[in-house]
């Protein structure tokens, strides 16, 4: 309730589909919210490369849909990660678009559809 949901209901959408994915034995824990001071990203531990880091928690988000025949698994994850992707890569340009699509090596058109498509508003994450 204390969370701003500035992303409105694209992204608590987000946050529940991904709480569903992380979810181990059917039960959403707070860890599995990627809102608020405890977050899934906050519980990884550190001391391994991204590659490992991303890799354990595939395993563990695979292994929770088991019983799902159809989750739509490789859509979800390639939108849990292009978000907070595209979120940095802004941030670290200052809203440059132009030098965020080089850095991506994406073309503007595609960055601009993939902002719609995030809820991402670039004159937000300026540094």
């Amino acid at each position: 309730m204390g969370h701003d949901w500035p992303g409105n209901v694209r992204e608590l959408e987000n946050v529940i589909q991904r709480a569903m994915v992380m979810a181990t034995g059917g039960v959403i824990l707070p860890e599995h919210l990627s809102i608020g001071p405890v977050s899934a990203a906050a519980s990884v531990a550190v001391d391994g490369t991204l590659e490992e880091i991303i890799e354990k928690k595939l395993v563990e988000c695979v292994r929770g849909l088991r019983e799902h025949a159809s989750a739509n698994l490789y859509d979800l994850m390639i939108g849990l990660v292009e978000k907070p992707l595209l979120r940095a890569v802004l941030w670290e340009t200052g809203g440059n678009q132009v030098r965020a699509t080089q850095i991506l090596g994406i073309n503007r058109n595609t960055l601009r559809k993939k902002l719609v498509e995030h809820g991402i508003d670039p004159g937000g994450l300026e540094a």
